[in-house]
């Protein structure tokens, strides 16, 4: 999946080379919009730590369209072939991306602008397409897949995607951002404009702010401020993972897929 902030940063066109430079052909190609309740479906064992804040943000990132590629690899690889992109991927935390990897490669300014996605496993390609689609079109997926062929509806859909994720690419910068809010709020008075320029005071020091309390202050304040830099500010400056709670589920060790594979 290229995600919708991966669309909007124009990321398309560099995802669909990676993977096929990785000897990934693209059978199917679709443009579901994503709903609150898909997309918190879709990453529900991950989201087992998320902090409310983080779950606001997702809203804003996540709930738009998103371009799905079902893809064949037919070479021989050590484990299935959704594991093997999954390791090619790289996890969405920055900080544990390797050089070679795709998220690395896409360098997304955060861990929520994290603009793609991959089945962690085989059994996830299809919970994951029973969450994003209805039965009739699962089938003619999945029938896609088998034969691995592009139908030319398909083709169409993911070269138009593709020019209008380059066209209107746009950068995802939280300085940016910040200066665009300082904008806004400049020479509007009250309580609520006071919070924000507080709170653009503590993102400036790289601190996290309470997200909330931030975006009920925006509204209150009557501010227009552009839906990308307000996710972008909610990405960088809020707390991610309540303390100490973990995800009910771990991320897939390609290891012990290599093992049981043997």
């Amino acid at each position: 999946m290229i995600k919708p902030e991966g669309l909007a940063g124009g990321k398309a066109r560099t995802i669909v080379d990676f993977l096929q430079a990785h000897g990934f052909a693209i059978a199917a190609a679709t443009l579901p919009f994503l709903t609150r309740l898909q997309w918190r479906e879709l990453w529900r064992y991950q989201l087992a730590a998320a902090t409310l804040d983080r779950l606001a943000v997702n809203d804003l990132i996540l709930c738009d369209q998103a371009l799905v590629l079902l893809l064949r690899h037919d070479g021989t690889l050590e484990t299935p072939a959704t594991v093997h992109l999954g390791v090619l991927k790289g996890p969405a935390d920055i900080a544990r991306q390797s050089p070679s990897c795709l998220r690395r490669l896409l360098a997304q300014p955060n861990r929520l602008f994290s603009y793609c996605h991959v089945a962690d496993e085989p059994a996830d390609i299809l919970r994951e397409l029973a969450v994003l689609f209805d039965g009739p079109l699962r089938r003619q997926l999945l029938a896609n897949m088998v034969s691995g062929q592009l139908s030319a509806i398909d083709t169409r859909v993911l070269e138009r995607t593709l020019v209008a994720s380059t066209q209107h690419a746009r950068p995802f910068e939280s300085e940016g951002a910040i200066a665009r809010m300082a904008d806004a709020v400049r020479g509007i008075c009250g309580v609520a404009a006071e919070q924000i320029r507080a709170d653009i005071a503590t993102m400036r020091r790289g601190e996290p702010i309470r997200w909330q309390p931030f975006v009920r202050a925006v509204a209150a304040a009557g501010i227009d401020i552009e839906r990308w830099d307000l996710a972008l500010l909610g990405a960088a400056f809020t707390v991610h993972d309540e303390p100490g709670v973990a995800k009910t589920i771990a991320s897939v060790d390609a290891a012990a897929w290599r093992l049981e594979v043997a």
